[in-house]
């Protein structure tokens, strides 16, 4: 599911912008996921009582 403020804000990012978010998400963020072990990041926090959901 895709909210309508992130595709807004997709929009508006550059093709380079738009080109370097997938690379990170394809290459750090997704990998991350599957082991559910998040990286340390600014504003990214796990939901608690909620397995696989995070929130910024």
């Amino acid at each position: 599911m895709t909210l309508p403020r992130f595709a807004t804000g997709l929009q508006h990012l550059t093709r380079a912008q738009r080109q370097h978010f997938r690379r990170v998400v394809r290459e750090a963020f997704t990998p991350d996921l599957r082991t559910e072990l998040i990286r340390p990041a600014p504003g990214i926090k796990r939901v608690r009582c909620t397995p696989g959901v995070f929130d910024r």
